[in-house]
């Protein structure tokens, strides 16, 4: 390739579209509860035995008073707010 072929390339390469910055939009109202919709649409899609709504009605619940929790209720609860939980190995 000669001199001029490859300046010219290079010139074409600056002005195309994607070398310029891609705006982000600032208004972000309104996005959390459409995130909140999409979820729950599609736990129900997702739940035909319907136990996500007992899990959340159990976690209601849990959070209304002064509940004492036992180790399996404290399991139970952190698995649903999305914490991966080590299996325990048997004492032997």
């Amino acid at each position: 390739m000669d001199d001029a072929a490859g300046e010219g390339a290079h010139k074409a390469s600056e002005s195309t579209e994607s070398s310029k910055p891609i705006p982000t939009p600032r208004f972000t109202e309104g996005i959390d509860s459409l995130r909140y919709t999409w979820l729950q649409q599609e736990r129900l899609r997702s739940d035909p035995d319907n136990k996500w709504s007992e899990e959340e009605a159990w976690v209601t619940y849990i959070r209304g008073g002064d509940r004492v929790m036992g180790p399996a209720d404290v399991k139970r609860y952190y698995s649903f707010l999305g914490h991966e939980l080590k299996d325990e190995e048997p004492d032997s």
